[in-house]
């Protein structure tokens, strides 16, 4: 049978829009395409999905887009936690952005945020408050995040907020880091600051911001996110732990994890001289990051997370493997694989 022709899927931000699950097709499984919430402090989604799952889903197979979710640590017996967005975007990137040289750096931090979030506004706060300012940062979305002057992809482009607008609500993510990010945000920084959109849980969860920061040979800083450089160093990242303190990463107070994020590494955001001569002197490691990325590291782990499922029918694991390609095949018609 089509691997993928049992799944049933539901998204995960809308998941309170609903009083129960989709009937699923005899011998079927749920796949929750996002992380579960909005992003903010409310944590109904994840309380109300849990209930669902104690109440009337025990025996259902439902895979999430999380590396690690202690929200549902007591309902996990048929839950698959895989990264499935990051294996589409790691697909988008090595597909799509042609591998060339990255280009020298000459700042010292980036960030990127594309949506309001309350931890995206809590950095730019503590950046404020810490005096920490660099070119390389965007706003590439209406934003209401404080009074952090809004800078748009670098000075050598002139954009508006509309233009911006327009540019994000017709692109793939793979599009706009190549097209703008790239160049003016990512490459020309030593320091990824990560704003994953999961912060505000025990929970753990990866999108392209991590992986870009890999692309552009990057020092990875995750401002919120539980355990992300765990797991990251699990799957086989280097994410320099011997020069970034990620000591943060398993805080329990969700602003203590963020606040500590920089606090611990501020002198990091002082001595571009010492970067630079990390950065030279450890480029092999930078380049590591990169290739195993581009070679399908994540689906990779993926695909031994999911073989582990020993007590899982093989074609709900086959399907688990394959639910990537519903984004990365190539051509709008996906109805093939259901």
């Amino acid at each position: 049978m089509n691997p993928l022709a049992a799944m049933t899927q539901l998204q995960g931000c809308s998941i309170t829009d609903v009083n129960k699950f989709p009937d699923l097709a005899e011998n079927g499984w749920l796949y929750i395409d996002d992380h579960i919430g909005t992003g903010g402090k409310d944590l109904y989604a994840m309380d109300h999905l849990k209930k669902l799952i104690k109440d009337s889903l025990k025996d259902y197979k439902i895979v999430i887009d999380y590396l690690e979710c202690n929200s549902l640590k007591d309902v996990q017996y048929n839950i698959l936690m895989i990264p499935v967005w990051a294996t589409v975007s790691s697909t988008h990137i090595s597909q799509h952005i042609p591998y060339t040289k990255c280009q020298l750096k000459n700042s010292i931090f980036n960030f990127s945020i594309n949506k309001d979030r309350d931890n995206r506004s809590e950095l730019l706060r503590m950046l404020n408050d810490l005096n920490l300012y660099t070119k390389t940062y965007s706003f590439c979305g209406a934003t209401t995040v404080g009074n952090y002057k809004p800078h748009y992809w670098g000075d050598k482009q002139s954009v508006n907020q509309s233009f911006v607008d327009n540019f994000i609500n017709n692109t793939q993510n793979y599009q706009v880091y190549n097209e703008f990010l790239r160049e003016n945000v990512f490459e020309p920084s030593y320091i990824s600051i990560i704003t994953e959109p999961e912060w505000f849980r025990n929970d753990c969860t990866i999108t392209e911001k991590t992986l870009f920061a890999f692309e552009a040979q990057t020092l990875p800083i995750w401002f919120g996110g539980y355990n992300i450089p765990h797991h990251l160093k699990l799957i086989g990242f280097d994410i320099f732990d011997d020069i970034i303190d990620h000591s943060y990463q398993n805080l329990l107070d969700p602003y203590d994890r963020m606040h500590q994020s920089i606090l611990k590494n501020l002198h990091l955001f002082k001595e571009i001289k010492y970067l630079e001569e990390f950065y030279i002197n450890n480029i092999k490691r930078f380049e590591y990051n990169r290739n195993i990325l581009r070679n399908n590291i994540i689906s990779k782990f993926s695909n031994q997370q999911i073989d582990k499922f020993l007590h899982w029918p093989e074609h709900i694991k086959e399907g688990a493997k394959n639910i990537y390609k519903k984004w990365t095949l190539s051509g709008p018609d996906w109805s093939n694989l259901f």
